[in-house]
């Protein structure tokens, strides 16, 4: 037997949800619009708990009541609601919560995931999948291009990366010659040695691998690097 609460502050909704919930004969269904509606063992006798909400935030709400003690086993969450953005699936997930769908897609994938969150799988909509993949390519390509920059600088000299650092804080060669205390003419040279180890035609190409290792957490390793 699964024991599920469901939770929302729409009756039409929880109503909802437990028609698709009953089509598993092992489910035993409680609902209410928030958990302190039910006795306190039921609810801790609860495998797993839906929550129904337009928002997030809202969500978070109910998911923060249901958390158990230490060393209490808590309900594994499933968080339905109406609308979801980019930045809300990454809070959901640190809070806990091991499923996370759009109303639209309950009908289709709640089934399922009430056992898949039970067992401690995650389970995500398609739409939330997507994302959540997405920013995991994304965040993957910026650590390659930083890891690359880095790379890049470890062609510099010292002189070479001071000056660029300079360049990336948007000084002029007139700038950078009164701050290094030399004089123009050499700063243009070390610019065009710069432009030629980055492989680079302008200040703001040069700049943006400078900021990308910046951000890396491999840029102190790049500057300890002697150059080639």
């Amino acid at each position: 037997m699964i024991r599920i609460g469901v939770f929302g502050k729409q009756p039409l909704v929880r109503s909802g949800i437990r028609r698709i919930l009953e089509k598993n004969a092992r489910a035993s269904i409680v609902e209410a619009p928030s958990p302190d509606m039910i006795p306190a063992a039921t609810l801790h006798g609860l495998h797993s708990l839906v929550v129904c909400a337009e928002t997030a935030e809202a969500a978070l709400c109910t998911v923060r009541q249901m958390k158990q003690p230490p060393g209490r086993s808590a309900a594994s969450a499933i968080v339905v609601l109406s609308r979801l953005t980019s930045d809300d699936v990454p809070v959901l997930l640190r809070e806990g919560v091991l499923g996370l769908f759009l109303d639209t897609d309950v009908e289709r994938h709640l089934s399922w995931a009430v056992d898949a969150t039970v067992s401690g799988s995650l389970a995500l909509s398609p739409v939330v999948a997507d994302s959540v993949i997405g920013q995991y390519v994304r965040h993957l390509r910026r650590n390659e291009q930083d890891a690359d920059s880095c790379a890049q600088l470890r062609r510099l000299s010292p002189r070479h990366r001071d000056i660029l650092a300079l360049i990336a804080e948007g000084l002029s060669n007139l700038d950078i010659a009164e701050k290094l205390s030399i004089s123009t003419h050499t700063v243009k040279d070390h610019v065009r040695t710069i432009y030629a180890r980055l492989d680079v035609d302008n200040r703001i190409q040069a700049a943006r691998i400078a900021w990308q290792a910046e951000r890396s957490p491999l840029s102190r390793t790049a500057l300890l690097q002697p150059s080639s």
